[in-house]
């Protein structure tokens, strides 16, 4: 099937939303969004959200419906989505990690370019990384692949994302923590 990465969980943006999502997203003009909150978690830290605005409403509504028949084919329990907009600046790290296995699977569309992208260690003891450019990003159904930011946030770099949960709408727990870290800057739709 040629919409596979390199592993049989992780599959580039491409493959799962439309050509008019991603160019929608690539165009955004989040400049003059202001921002939301910055979450302070020592191992996440400067990691800064953006409000949803109606303009960023109507994107995660496309991102929702453009993924949804994609992650449906391959686990139809996955029927809920909750997203945030992500804008990482200096400082921002991600140590490597394995995200808990059969849970969820996680979209992350890169909307702005930066030097750093995301990193996947593969089981075969390959890496991976998905560059952080426009039109880039990745989908995985968390199989216990681990990963983590490959490079550094400059000031330069203005990295922003978004970054969506595909989940059971009985994860109640999954549900909680998102909205705890993320409050009112959640987008949640299912259908």
């Amino acid at each position: 099937m040629k919409c596979k990465l390199v592993h049989t969980d992780l599959y580039h943006v491409s493959s799962v939303l439309s050509p008019a999502t991603v160019e929608r997203c690539q165009i955004a003009d989040l400049d003059p969004v202001p921002y939301l909150f910055t979450c302070l978690d020592p191992d996440r830290r400067r990691r800064v959200l953006v409000p949803n605005t109606p303009w960023l409403h109507a994107v995660l509504d496309e991102t929702y419906q453009s993924a949804r028949p994609f992650v449906l084919s391959h686990r139809p329990e996955f029927t809920r989505m909750l997203a945030v907009v992500w804008h990482d600046t200096t400082g921002f790290r991600t140590p490597r990690h394995e995200d808990a296995a059969g849970e969820r699977a996680v979209l992350q569309l890169y909307i702005r370019s930066a030097q750093a992208g995301t990193r996947f260690y593969l089981p075969s003891g390959t890496e991976y990384t998905v560059p952080y450019e426009p039109n880039s990003g990745y989908l995985h159904f968390n199989s216990g692949l681990q990963h983590e930011l490959a490079g550094v946030i400059t000031p330069a770099d203005t990295r922003i994302s978004v970054y969506a949960y595909f989940i059971q709408e009985t994860a109640d727990w999954l549900i909680r923590k998102f909205y705890e870290t993320y409050g009112c800057a959640v987008y949640d739709r299912s259908d």
